[in-house]
């Protein structure tokens, strides 16, 4: 192979890594926002809200170290990932009547707290200090009466 050859190639192969490069600047750069937001993040993962207690309910300022007197803001931020969120939605079609009846509870729960902005933090109701969102990507969380009825195909005993 000659010089000029392999020279356009290194030039193609270095303007591939510079556009992936400035694609993955920019969503870190779009990701400032919510990492810059106070609070100690906490991600739920499906088996806490399935199997814990309803989110509602846990003191989650319990599991942070103590905040100094006088710092504003949420001390806890609760992050609800879209993997989450469909994996709740598929729980609500188990065949198991008690896994389905749970995630149920749970995804109105989580849809009364958020309603129309899950990506927005909101504070817990009855716990000022802690708040709960949607990871940066925002959670199109459907109402629960507009989900569909369908056929489950995973066991009823669902491990995430």
């Amino acid at each position: 192979m000659d010089e000029r050859r392999l020279n356009g190639l290194l030039n193609e192969e270095f303007k591939a890594w510079d556009t992936r490069l400035s694609r993955l600047v920019s969503r870190l750069e779009a990701l400032k926002p919510f990492l810059q937001r106070p609070g100690k993040l906490l991600a739920l993962d499906t088996s806490a809200l399935m199997e814990g207690p309803p989110f509602r309910d846990f003191p989650w300022t319990t599991l942070t170290p103590s905040v100094p007197a006088g710092v504003a803001g949420p001390h806890v931020r609760l992050i609800v990932p879209i993997l989450v969120v469909e994996e709740l939605d598929d729980l609500m079609h188990n065949r198991d009547g008690d896994w389905r009846k749970r995630a149920r509870d749970t995804f109105k729960a989580l849809w009364e707290v958020h309603q129309d902005a899950p990506a927005e933090p909101r504070a817990l109701p009855g716990q000022p200090d802690v708040t709960i969102e949607g990871n940066a990507r925002p959670l199109a969380l459907p109402a629960p009466e507009q989900t569909t009825p369908r056929s489950s195909t995973r066991p009823s005993s669902f491990t995430s």
